[in-house]
């Protein structure tokens, strides 16, 4: 398994999980501090890892308005793309 800690998570929780074979990292580990939810969640998508946070409302919403389309394309590697249906993505 492998997760994504956003910023009010503590760091710390990289080696506990760790003996846990869990692989973590966390967004300021990555230069993703003070970044939007957003863009947490597309990192998290690219990844392939999922988000662990306090906020999990505000994800849950975007989890109601994410749009996956799967694509065979090697540009995506066999994955899902995505996008927001209301917000414009760099």
């Amino acid at each position: 398994m492998k997760v994504l800690l956003d910023e009010m998570m503590p760091a710390s929780l990289i080696a506990r999980l760790a003996t846990k074979g869990i692989s973590a990292v966390h967004v300021s580990h990555l230069g993703r501090s003070g970044h939007e939810d957003h863009q947490v969640w597309a990192l998290a998508f690219e990844q392939d890892r999922i988000v662990v946070t306090k906020n999990a409302g505000d994800f849950m919403e975007l989890a109601a308005t994410w749009t996956f389309i799967p694509v065979s394309s090697s540009s995506e590697n066999g994955r899902a793309a995505h996008h927001r249906r209301d917000l414009a993505m760099p």
